[in-house]
């Protein structure tokens, strides 16, 4: 009693039996149930009172602790390991302990390969998946289908059968207990049905291998025609390698002669080399009997001459710079005419007048670069007032009137800050040109009109917007420009005013008002007097979408 023999029998039946039909201690007393997985990973071993005073079990450990069941089977004939092992942790104490399974090709053991690992399972996990010989699996299932394959278990009803008789004491009803785990359910019908099928098969391949035995034979030729191509191609083959082993077979020939003609040249090149050596030795014994003879002849007055002809030499070469020299000196003096001096004392009087001219010709000098100067910035103003003169005819180009370009540009500034069309703020010169055939009268109207042309005609709906731009905007040059643009909007919007008291009826653009057709004398001197002077005659006519009558200013 108490040795552990039914323990050796649960741990065996939880490593080998599906978990659902494991049943613990069944030896002593199946429906007992006195034991479970979670009583042998926690290791009860008694009962205890609890304050309340209820029992409860006494375990050996904690939910922290993990349990190993491992055992390894050994083929002496094949030398060959097979571990089965199953891992049992709580993730979580209230639940019954959680389980993985390892198959392993080798010899393992608990306190080698199940331990170090801090608690970790997941760290365990992937310690044991490194190893090439140990796998690891989640459900039974698959683990129970890789070690029966091992093990050579083919059906599954077999591991039931080891449950019934491995803790087996007694045997009430030998017929059923045999009928019932050794013996499997007969199936006839599926059988017979299977063995119909299988005949179907059977027939449909008899039938497919005389179909492939015609075949054979009518594809017979074709085989033999196949093979014949073979052979032919492997002939040319060898015949193509025949005729590309030609080129390297020719070389080696050509490498042999060629070798042998190398050898005779080298030969000759010996020979040759020995004659120019010797050669060379004749040679430098007739050098030595000429510097003998040399040394010989100097010894006996043969270098005053040479040191005679060497003098001569320098000579002729130093008159001849002299006379280079003596040519430039004289070209020159001509130049400045001076005499070609024939003496020192004419020398040294060209010597000091050449003085003179030095210093005369550097006092021109310095007034040439003046002079350079000036021009220079001459020509700088001449060139920007020829730029702003090609801006002003290119202004003028393109529009139909005379208005300086200037003022143009600040209307346009104007009209674009203010959203006003350039239409609707018209210059006078704009509006006004001389009638056909009174062109000799156009240079006098324009000095008399010239201020009053420049003047800015401004609606009344417009007249504050347009003053408070001019008073708040710098409209910079030319000098005086924005004095003349405030009294040119000034005066024509003064001139408008005036028009509108009396009574006249403003032109469709914004223009001066023309004189009504039917009276024209009624109107004329309520606005010409004040800019025309009584005693000038001027014809002008008006411009215009809608021109108005023509109008004789007297």
């Amino acid at each position: 009693m108490g040795s552990g023999k039914s323990t050796l029998v649960d741990a065996l039946t939880t490593l080998l039996v599906h978990p659902r039909k494991v049943a613990y201690n069944k030896a002593a007393d199946s429906s007992a149930k006195e034991r479970s997985v979670t009583s042998y990973v926690r290791g009860y071993f008694g009962q205890k009172r609890s304050s309340e005073g209820n029992g409860q079990p006494d375990s050996l450990r904690d939910p922290n602790h993990y349990s190993v069941i491992l055992a390894t089977f050994l083929d002496q004939g094949l030398s060959q390991y097979v571990t089965l092992a199953q891992f049992f942790w709580f993730p979580d104490p209230q639940k019954s302990p959680v389980r993985f399974y390892i198959v392993a090709d080798k010899e393992m053991w608990i306190t080698q390969d199940f331990a170090r690992f801090g608690n970790e399972v997941r760290v365990l996990k992937k310690r044991l998946k490194a190893g090439s010989l140990v796998q690891v699996y989640e459900d039974y299932t698959r683990y129970a289908e890789v070690f029966r394959r091992k093990f050579g278990i083919a059906q599954e009803q077999a591991l039931d059968l080891f449950q019934q008789t491995i803790s087996m004491k007694k045997v009430e009803a030998l017929t059923d207990f045999v009928r019932t785990n050794m013996l499997e359910v007969p199936n006839t019908a599926k059988n017979v049905d299977d063995l119909i099928k299988h005949f179907q098969d059977l027939n449909g391949a008899h039938e497919a291998v005389l179909k492939a035995k015609q075949q054979i034979q009518l594809l017979a030729p074709l085989v033999d025609q196949g093979n014949r191509c073979l052979r032919l191609e492997d002939k040319q083959r060898l015949l193509n390698q025949a005729r590309q082993a030609l080129g390297p077979w020719f070389a080696e020939r050509r490498l042999v002669l060629l070798s042998a003609e190398i050898a005779n040249q080298e030969q000759k090149l010996i020979l040759a080399v020995a004659a120019r050596e010797q050669a060379e030795a004749i040679q430098r014994d007739l050098a030595k009997n000429i510097q003998g003879i040399e040394r010989a002849i100097f010894a006996n007055g043969g270098d005053a001459l040479e040191r005679l002809t060497r003098d001569i030499e320098i000579n002729r070469q130093t008159l001849k710079r002299f006379r280079k020299n003596l040519e430039a000196y004289a070209r020159h003096a001509q130049m400045l005419k001076l005499p070609v001096p024939d003496s020192l004392v004419v020398f040294l009087t060209n010597q000091r007048k050449s003085g003179e001219f030095k210093r005369s010709e550097e006092e021109a000098q310095i007034g040439l670069q003046e002079d350079l100067k000036t021009a220079v910035t001459e020509e700088d103003k001449a060139r920007k007032a020829a730029d702003q003169v090609a801006e002003e005819l290119a202004s003028l180009r393109s529009r139909t009137s005379s208005i300086p370009r200037e003022y143009v540009e600040k209307r346009q500034q104007l009209c674009q800050v203010l959203q006003i069309g350039e239409d609707e703020l018209p210059f006078v010169g704009e509006l006004l040109e001389v009638r056909a055939g009174e062109e000799s009268w156009e240079g006098a109207i324009e000095r008399l009109l010239h201020s009053f042309s420049l003047s800015l005609l401004v609606p009344e709906r417009h007249y504050q917007a347009v003053m408070q731009w001019v008073d708040r905007t710098h409209l910079g040059r030319p000098k005086g420009m924005s004095a003349g643009l405030k009294k040119s909007l000034m005066s024509a919007t003064g001139f408008y005013s005036l028009l509108r008291k009396d009574g006249g009826k403003a032109m469709r653009n914004m223009s001066i008002i023309p004189i009504p057709a039917e009276n024209p004398e009624a109107k004329r001197k309520s606005w010409l007097t004040p800019f025309w002077p009584p005693a000038w005659s001027i014809i002008l006519v008006w411009k215009g979408r809608n021109p108005g009558p023509s109008l004789s200013v007297s």
